[in-house]
């Protein structure tokens, strides 16, 4: 019998006390979730400050990168208000908040302004509206109905002009182009041909940056007629046969080093790239 009393005794203490561990462990809990409330409380509250505070208004408006857009365009197409708080047009987006972009006016910006490759909005404490644009770098144009569109480096419509001559840049021949966006990649007839376009030019501002020969800026225009091959004017005086599966950059530096070196500055012509690795010139010019 004292045996039974003592058993009893002994499952009463251990129920008291797993009561009292549960009581703790609540209590902890309970803690915890306080530790983590309070501090969330604090920071909504003073989250709810910042976007009233007059202190984080917007006075400054600052562009950076622009050549092609004029600084007022680029404002007026952006729409910051000025005097209002710089917190409210964060966002939308967890990464946006983080970094104080505002991702909505950029994509804006980037409907509205065509010649904008890529561009960053960003909120800096406490007055200023930084935006940071990237342009796109035209290589040639394409005539299109009474239209030239500015191709960028990319294949891209960067913008449309009346006059060529606003311009300096090569004119694409050969290329039909059923309809375009501004912004958008270009669809053409032979997207094989205009992408070899793309990259001869590409390349050739590259290389003409080391030499004092600039083949680029003599380049008149490419004619993409002809299959597999496309033509150049260089100089008014040289048509240059380039076969498009020929390496490009052997063509560009071998075409530079045959018009300082062995064509003479009058001297007119075609230079033929397209019947081997070698190329072979044939003179029009009356000795």
């Amino acid at each position: 019998m004292k045996l039974i009393f003592l058993q009893l005794e002994q499952l009463l203490k251990g129920k008291n006390n797993l009561m009292k561990s549960k009581d703790k462990n609540k209590k902890n809990t309970q803690n915890k979730t306080a530790k983590i409330l309070v501090p969330a409380a604090l920071f909504a509250a003073v989250a709810i400050l910042l976007i009233m505070s007059p202190v984080f208004n917007i006075i400054h408006v600052e562009v950076y990168g622009n050549s092609y857009y004029s600084e007022e365009r680029i404002k007026e197409a952006a729409a910051i208000q000025t005097n209002l708080n710089g917190f409210k047009n964060i966002g939308p987006g967890f990464e946006n908040i983080i970094s104080l972009r505002y991702n909505s006016i950029e994509n804006s910006l980037l409907k509205k302004l065509s010649y904008i490759d890529e561009v960053v909005v960003k909120y800096i404490l406490p007055d200023t509206v930084s935006i940071n644009i990237i342009e796109r770098v035209p290589v040639f144009l394409i005539k299109y109905m009474e239209l030239y569109l500015v191709i960028d480096n990319n294949g891209y419509v960067a913008d449309t002009i009346e006059n060529p001559a606003v311009f300096p840049l090569p004119v694409l021949k050969g290329m039909d182009v059923d309809s375009f966006k501004l912004g958008h990649a270009i669809e053409t007839n032979d997207m094989e041909l205009f992408s070899y376009a793309v990259e001869f030019v590409k390349i050739t501002r590259k290389d003409d940056e080391a030499t004092n020969f600039k083949l680029l800026e003599n380049i008149e225009h490419f004619d993409t007629s002809s299959s597999n091959n496309v033509h150049i004017m260089v100089d008014s005086r040289i048509i240059v046969k380039l076969d498009m599966y020929e390496d490009i950059e052997y063509s560009v530096k071998m075409i530079k080093h045959l018009f300082v070196n062995q064509i003479d500055e009058n001297e007119k012509g075609v230079l033929d790239f397209s019947s081997g690795r070698e190329p072979i010139f044939s003179s029009s010019t009356t000795r």
